[in-house]
């Protein structure tokens, strides 16, 4: 993969010697080119016709994560740990957690996290490249975000086509190496779910 320094070359520059930039976080940020780290995050929610609309089409989707999502939290500690579903556009359709953080960083129902609107972040990250994805605290594009870090694994339908992404997000200081795994569990526990429905 080639890497154009004018759109990845800055954002290296901004990390500690001691957590080196990976490729699929210099990938993100070459996909998210069009923001530069001072932007404020452009949040934006969906018209409620459309969010209503999202539901309905996603509802065994929603039905299925919501349990999981109370069990992530469950399994987790700090105090500022979020749970949440997207579709595969990166809409919010059910969160938990921290009411404060949800609040803050908008990952409420509606709420669009994909990665062209947010740059480099878990769930959006994640739907786009397929794949888990750990976000961690200055590998967000944005710096209002790296504070942060971001654990997401893809869930597929039962056509086996992308259908949505799974996220925990906590601070910094909250996060745990073995997030990862819980939150691939659970996908796969959804998209379990998804075939069974």
């Amino acid at each position: 993969m080639r890497v154009q320094p004018s759109s990845a070359a800055r954002f290296i520059e901004a990390l500690p010697p001691e957590h080196p930039a990976r490729w699929a976080i210099v990938a993100s940020w070459n996909r998210c080119s069009h923001l530069s780290p001072g932007d404020e995050p452009a949040f934006h929610r969906v018209a409620d016709e459309d969010l209503h609309a999202r539901l309905e089409r996603f509802r065994p989707l929603v039905e299925a994560a919501a349990p999981r999502l109370a069990w992530l939290l469950r399994q987790l500690p700090g105090t500022t740990n979020v749970a949440y579903v997207t579709d595969a556009e990166g809409v919010v359709l059910a969160s938990d957690g921290n009411p404060g953080q949800l609040r803050l960083f908008r990952l409420l129902p509606g709420y669009d996290w994909s990665e062209p609107r947010m740059g480099t972040n878990g769930a959006g990250t994640c739907l786009a490249v397929g794949r888990p994805m750990v976000v961690a605290g200055r590998e967000h594009l944005l710096t209002a975000f790296q504070d942060c870090t971001c654990t997401a694994a893809p869930i597929h339908g039962a056509d086996g086509r992308l259908a949505g992404a799974l996220d925990v997000s906590s601070s910094v200081a909250d996060a745990r190496a073995h997030r990862i795994g819980l939150v691939t569990e659970a996908a796969l526990e959804i998209e379990g779910a998804l075939r069974r429905s």
